[in-house]
């Protein structure tokens, strides 16, 4: 495999062998030499001011440049970026570290070493009975590593770390009781929406069938030539029509107070018993066999 110095070499030597040299000579160097990019570069970074005496002396002795010469220079070009390379990694390894690092590094390989029997200690516990790699105890259930040292990096005082942490931990603990009761309010709120909603939905549909039954009520009466038994049997009659019948009906008044549900029970028991009628099949049947036998029942949710 080729190193970078052998492919910087032959691309000299090919420069050299493709150029037509030139008559007009500079004073310093020859016009080939001051046009090759490596020897150009090199001039730019002046590394290895070598060079320069190294081109003087061949071109003087030489006008059509030795391929040795070059190859020469191009060792000697080499060789010295080795010694400065090798000079930087002398100077990088004896380089003093401060003395926090060095203690540092020297108390993290001890802490990385496990005891032997030339230790006093660990040569006691031996002797008690201890085998290395077991825990402790009788069992050998116990600690089988021993406990890190931490050691204090800031200025802060002793506990104060562990109070920062326990007062984090209150302040994380009282937000997450707030989120739960913020959901929990959350959850309670649209539950109680859905139901105001579903009853709403639900007060229309009885106030609907209310009004049908009421209306369906006062023309079967008045085709039997029945008087309304309750006020609310009928639709509300317009003021004029209500003040001229105020004295003749005069039913129970505690009745008016009743939810429209339970006088929509009420209404549908009188309409079923006394005209078999049901207001969700819209049919006037003809006797309490036919009325049980073909109506599914007294709710709207029988006739679903």
């Amino acid at each position: 495999m080729k190193t970078s110095h052998s492919l910087g070499r032959q691309a000299v030597l090919d420069d050299m062998k493709t150029f037509q040299r030139s008559e007009k000579v500079e004073r310093k160097y020859p016009l080939w030499v001051r046009d090759t990019n490596l020897v150009s570069d090199m001039e730019k970074t002046n590394r290895n001011p070598g060079w320069k005496f190294a081109v003087r002396i061949v071109y003087k002795h030489n006008h059509h440049v030795k391929q040795s010469a070059i190859m020469l220079l191009l060792d000697r070009l080499a060789r010295k970026g080795k010694v400065e390379a090798k000079h930087e990694q002398d100077k990088e390894r004896n380089k003093v570290k401060p003395m926090k690092q060095r203690e540092q590094e020297n108390r993290e390989e001890g802490m990385a070493k496990a005891l032997d029997s030339s230790n006093i200690g660990f040569a006691l516990l031996q002797k008690m009975g201890y085998k290395q790699g077991t825990g402790l105890g009788k069992e050998g259930t116990g600690r089988a590593e021993p406990i890190p040292i931490s050691l204090k990096a800031d200025r802060g005082g002793l506990g104060r770390d562990n109070h920062l942490k326990r007062q984090n931990d209150i302040k994380k603990t009282i937000l997450e009781e707030k989120t739960k009761k913020k959901i929990k309010v959350e959850q309670r709120l649209r539950e109680d929406f859905r139901k105001h909603m579903s009853n709403k939905f639900v007060d229309k549909k009885v106030q609907s069938d209310l009004y049908k039954s009421q209306k369906a009520c006062e023309q079967l009466d008045k085709a039997k030539g029945l008087s309304c038994i309750q006020i609310w049997f009928w639709p509300e009659v317009p003021k004029e029509e209500e003040e001229e019948e105020e004295d003749n009906n005069t039913g129970d008044v505690d009745c008016i107070t009743l939810e429209p549900y339970d006088k929509l029970i009420q209404l549908t028991q009188y309409l079923r018993s006394e005209h078999l009628y049901c207001i969700w099949c819209g049919t006037t049947y003809n006797d309490d066999t036919d009325l049980s036998s073909n109506c599914p029942g007294d709710t709207a949710e029988d006739h679903d």
